[in-house]
This record gives C-alpha cells, sequence and structure tokens, in this order.
C-alpha cells in the first residue's frame, strides 16, 4: 500500500498534470498508469480494513468465553487444550500429568466435607439434578457484593463423553432459573468436582493430561477438578502457563484445597 502510494507521488512530482510538450501517447500512458494506482489503491485500503475488522471479531471470539446458541456458558467445554494435536515422540515418554494431585484416605470423606463447608461459608444449595441414575448432581451460590459464587459437586461411576453435554445442560437451567440479570452481568467464579470411579472422557482428559492448562475468561472464572474415588486423588487443573488470572485460580484452588479438608 505504501508503494503504490509513493509511485502516485513521484509521478505527480515528474510530471505534475502540465503534459503538453509530451506526445499524447505518454499522457495518455501516464493518466491511465495513475488512474490504474489509484483503482489498486483504493482496492488494498478496501482489504485492509476488511481484514482488520475480521481478525479483530476472530481475536475478540478467541478470548472469549464459550457460549452456545442460547447465549449460555458453556464451563464444562473447552478446559484446556494441548499445544499439540498429536505429541512428539519425545514427549510421549515423559510424564503428562498436568493436574495437581492431593492424596486423601477412604475415610476422609472429602465430598461430605466440601459440602459442609460450603453451608458453612455462605453457599447455599440452589438446584440438584439426577446424572445418568449413577449419582447426583448439585449446584451451590454464594453472592457478595459484586461477584457470584458458584460450587458444584457431580457424582457418577464412569465419567463419560456425552456428560459434558449434561453437565453443561444443568448449568443452563441454574442460569436460566437461579441467577437475575443483574448476577449474570458481573464476575461468576464457577467451582466444579466430578466424583467418579472411571473416566472415559474428553472432559477428564482435558483435566487430568493436556498441558495448555485451565483457560480462564475475563468475568468468568472457572477451575476443574476429578476425584477419583478408587485412588481417593483429587486432580485440581493447573492453570494456563500465561493466564493473567494466576492469582484468581490460587484463590479458587485454595478454596476447594479448605473445602476438602
Amino acid at each position: 500500500m505504501c508503494i503504490v502510494g509513493i509511485t502516485m507521488i513521484a509521478l505527480f512530482l515528474a510530471h505534475g498534470t502540465n503534459l503538453d510538450n509530451k506526445p499524447i501517447v505518454y499522457g495518455m500512458y501516464v493518466w491511465m498508469t495513475i488512474d490504474a494506482l489509484e483503482r489498486i489503491y483504493v482496492v488494498i485500503v478496501i482489504g485492509y480494513i476488511i481484514t482488520r475488522i475480521y481478525y479483530a471479531v476472530i481475536y475478540n471470539r478467541s478470548f472469549r468465553y464459550y457460549a452456545g446458541r442460547d447465549k449460555i456458558w458453556k464451563p464444562f467445554s473447552f478446559i484446556g487444550q494441548d499445544y499439540y494435536l498429536d505429541w512428539p515422540k519425545e514427549l510421549k515418554t515423559l510424564p503428562r500429568n498436568c493436574a495437581s494431585v492431593y492424596q486423601y484416605e477412604e475415610n476422609d470423606n472429602v465430598k461430605e466435607n466440601i459440602k459442609n463447608s460450603c453451608a458453612s461459608d455462605g453457599y447455599e444449595k440452589v438446584c440438584e439434578f439426577d446424572f445418568s441414575g449413577q449419582g447426583k448432581v448439585i449446584f451451590y451460590k454464594k453472592t457478595e457484593i459484586s461477584e457470584v459464587h458458584i460450587l458444584c459437586i457431580a457424582e457418577t461411576e464412569i465419567l463419560k463423553d456425552e456428560h459434558t453435554k449434561q453437565l453443561n445442560d444443568f448449568f443452563g437451567e441454574l442460569w436460566k432459573d437461579n441467577l437475575d440479570e443483574e448476577e449474570k452481568k458481573q464476575p461468576i467464579y464457577f467451582t466444579f468436582v466430578i466424583f467418579c470411579k472411571k473416566s472415559e472422557s474428553v472432559l477428564a482428559k482435558q483435566i487430568l493430561e493436556e498441558a495448555n492448562g485451565l483457560l480462564m475468561y475475563r468475568n468468568r472464572y472457572r477451575l476443574g477438578a476429578i476425584f477419583n474415588e478408587k485412588s481417593c486423588e483429587l486432580n485440581i487443573k493447573r492453570i494456563y502457563s500465561r493466564s493473567q488470572y494466576k492469582e484468581v485460580y490460587r484463590k479458587m484452588s485454595g478454596e476447594l484445597i479448605d473445602f476438602a479438608g
């Protein structure tokens, strides 16, 4: 674009508009060149503006929390993402535990500890759903000045891929029935813990293995964890290394660890 502009200026400075002493053919050539450059310049400017607008939209969408056509946040989707679609061979032999692991004993009653801690810390149980006939999904909510805290406990024998949509649907019901319009505009801090004995889902893989870390968004903060009831391990997804919300993550993960006992 700069080259076209410089060329047009050079032609005007060299020839101006006085072509009386020049052959007619030469004068036509100069004016046709200038006209062509003007057209090219306009096309380039329009293309540049369209490209800028397009990438601005893509950029904003990339850093916006995921919501479906119903415009409701889907916090159980896209928890984390690998840097590589297929891990390089040299990395496949390295440990890929991308969650912080906290070991408990069978009689530590982690689930009950979290439920009791919610009650004592000001959370209220707002809704409960049946989870594929294998357990319950319970949502607790605490409203503070200019922010909303939500904690979810999900119980299932085996965590499967189809459960991600189901969990998002449950959250959608909470969103519609238990949050008013003013609360939806406020920063929301959402923590979920899934208690299961076995996992066969992308959601579990994103929490336990994928290296990119937990993805948070402005005013939509989330913390994902899985409690393996066989090994009695609480796995809390680690934050993305370049995230600007590390302090938020520390507070949310610290609260969950305190609640677990």
